[in-house]
């Protein structure tokens, strides 16, 4: 056999190998999937964390399906320890805030019902950096064909489960022209509407527009609050009058915050019942119940009693809070605000900026703006402990992280007078 014949061999031999390998060596440095393998590891971390309703009891903790794809995809923190550094700093200190807010309620009151949280945060963390370090290894296209992908699934689902399967979806009513709200794998429409709602954020920052008017009339179909306030946050910002004013940007954003926070004081200074006309209603009846319980108020270092129940309305109260902002305050006192306030900076503003954020950056306002009315409209929707909320948040980190570059790349190729590589990869 010739030279030419080992050579030959041992590059065929290279190349199967690479298939069957999770990464393998690029140009420039630095890892990239191989393309199948890595698409569909991405599709299954992003569509898997939608099974809201199968859960595995682990030591008194309930884990979804995505923290089990979640251990098998862990590697790749492993993989990307150097390279995404700039993010793991922040979550560690999200972890250390949680670990601080948590321990002094637990050692005065007791583990059960607060316990949780320290899992429920680690756990979550972990998927977000499997999420950001996983899709920021996938090229361009690849992540397009990510996030095209979970929008097919979740239009076609939809539609399918009412038309041929209306039976799932009767539980979640009607609330527009008498279509029924589907549920497709979560356990309410609410989550598939802000899970919608967060893809359609990152299809239109990718440039997928036709892909978000997809998106669009499910999320006006199942009508809630918090997703329709993504919607349209998001709508607003890709006009081109506002989208060039950062004080307009600002006032969106400053419009949902100040809508969450007249609600939460709402529902915390309330004395009074009120008639159960809304969910809102339904909210405020419940944390009215909680502070009776608890001798008519909350403390600031936590309120001992977690079960409750209204005898008035013959209602078992959630051991979880609808209102986030409630629930951290109700088991952990002033130290669970101040861990929803790290964790709605760290959301709103640092690690869109790690990721490369900038106001002069049109493209990417979005997945920003996603991000940053999200610790809002939790506040009347509290998907802080599901999976896909931070598997998506991903997702918007990396798609701020593309447009960025790409954003650099043509500006640097108009100012050379050539086309830029990001723009002819597209």
């Amino acid at each position: 056999m010739g030279g030419a014949d080992v050579a030959q061999t041992g590059n065929l031999v290279n190349d199967a190998a690479n298939r069957f390998r999770f990464y393998r060596s690029g140009g420039g440095g630095h890892s990239v999937p191989a393309d199948g393998f890595a698409i569909g590891c991405a599709l299954l971390l992003i569509l898997g964390s939608s099974l809201d309703r199968l859960t595995i009891d682990a030591v008194g903790y309930s884990l979804y399906v995505s923290h089990v794809v979640g251990l098998f995809l862990a590697p790749v923190i492993l993989l990307g320890l150097a390279r995404y550094s700039r993010y793991i700093s922040l979550v560690a200190l999200l972890i250390a805030t949680c670990f601080l807010a948590v321990i002094p309620a637990i050692a005065m009151f007791g583990a059960p019902g607060r316990v949780s949280y320290l899992p429920q945060i680690v756990s979550n963390v972990t998927l977000l950096l499997i999420s950001v370090i996983l899709l920021s290894s996938l090229r361009v296209s690849q992540l397009r064909r990510v996030v095209k992908g979970s929008v097919w699934v979740v239009i076609v689902g939809s539609v399918v489960q009412v038309l041929i399967l209306p039976a799932a979806s009767q539980n979640s009513g009607e609330r527009v022209a008498g279509l029924l709200r589907p549920v497709l794998f979560f356990a309410e429409a609410t989550w598939l509407a802000m899970f919608a709602a967060m893809l359609f954020a990152a299809a239109l920052t990718l440039g997928l527009n036709g892909y978000a008017l997809l998106l669009a009339p499910l999320i006006v179909v199942i009508f809630t609050r918090s997703a329709l306030a993504i919607l349209i946050a998001v709508v607003l910002v890709c006009i081109p009058a506002v989208r060039r004013s950062r004080i307009a940007i600002l006032l969106i954003i400053g419009f949902c915050w100040t809508f969450a926070f007249w609600f939460v004081y709402r529902a915390l200074s309330s004395v009074d019942r009120v008639k159960a006309v809304s969910s809102l209603d339904t909210r405020q009846l419940d944390i009215l119940a909680v502070k009776n319980a608890n001798g008519g108020s909350l403390s600031w270092t936590g309120s001992p009693i977690l079960s409750v129940y209204d005898p008035l309305r013959a209602r078992v109260i959630p051991g979880t809070s609808n209102v986030l902002a409630f629930d951290l305050f109700w088991k952990f006192g002033l130290a669970g605000l101040i861990l929803l306030g790290i964790w709605a900076w760290t959301w709103c503003w640092l690690l869109p900026r790690r990721a490369g954020a900038r106001f002069g950056t049109p493209s990417i306002l979005p997945a920003w703006v996603c991000l940053a009315v999200l610790p809002a409209v939790v506040q009347l929707n509290n998907a802080f402990g599901r999976p896909w909320l931070w598997v998506l948040a991903g997702l918007l980190l990396v798609s701020i992280s593309v447009q960025c570059k790409e954003y650099e790349a043509q500006r640097r190729s108009e100012c050379l007078g050539k086309p830029s590589n990001a723009t002819a990869n597209r």
